[in-house]
């Protein structure tokens, strides 16, 4: 069986992205007053149906002081894990502030990343840059920076 064709999701780190997921992937899109033939059980069934498989539902483009925390947060909103690999998806740093899609740094996940069912994943943007050097600090210490409070399972965090 050939290999899926490969699919990037841009994360730009921005607050500029985050405005328009929640503007066309997070909040509904504007529908017509239903029939009154159509049970409310098969319009919530058409409602879920059109969701995406993949929500970005955070983005921390960039802390104050130190970036060697920045993350967006991956939730499925499907019934089935999601293999990222075999769905050929993968995802970018985009650079917002030019339409020269040359410049976007694909971020590399681990082979065989998937998110289950449900399950919402933090992706760690990881990298070395002038002062910044992200695998300079664990995952604990990620999870120290953020949520010291919320146990280690509470969240699971792969590095991008």
């Amino acid at each position: 069986m050939p290999a899926p064709a490969r699919r990037r999701l841009p994360i730009a780190l921005s607050a500029t992205l985050l405005s328009a997921l929640t503007a066309g992937l997070l909040a509904p899109a504007a529908h017509a007053a239903p029939a009154a033939a159509v049970s409310e059980a098969a319009q919530a069934a058409a409602v879920v149906s059109t969701a995406p498989a993949l929500v970005v539902t955070e983005i921390l483009p960039d802390t104050v002081g130190v970036d060697d925390y920045e993350y967006f947060e991956v939730h499925n909103t499907t019934q089935a894990a999601i293999d990222l690999d075999a769905e050929g998806i993968t995802f970018a740093y985009t650079y917002v502030d030019t339409s020269d899609r040359a410049r976007d740094v694909t971020l590399a996940t681990p082979a065989s990343t998937r998110i289950d069912a449900g399950e919402t994943v933090v992706f760690w943007v990881s990298y070395q840059s002038g002062s910044v050097d992200s695998f300079a600090h664990t995952v604990d210490d990620f999870r120290a920076h953020f949520a010291a409070d919320e146990p280690a399972d509470a969240y699971r965090v792969v590095r991008a």
